[in-house]
């Protein structure tokens, strides 16, 4: 998902879903921990059909917890 997120190449929700093997519902499950639980501000982009991150990625944001 980070990658995807990353490199701005996820698609629609479906899409994305698809495209990591997941159902759409366990897809916004994942999408609400990574938001919530890991503080990640994770944006998703209509005109692109894309998620982003708005500024610190997946692992910028874990480097909180390992430090």
């Amino acid at each position: 998902m980070d990658y995807l997120i990353h490199i701005r190449k996820t698609g629609t929700a479906a899409e994305f879903a698809t495209k990591v093997g997941v159902a759409r519902s366990t897809f916004f499950e994942y999408m609400d921990y990574m938001r919530n639980e890991l503080n990640i501000v994770i944006l998703y982009d209509r005109s692109a059909k894309t998620y982003y991150y708005s500024n610190k990625g997946l692992y910028d944001s874990l480097k909180q917890w390992i430090a």
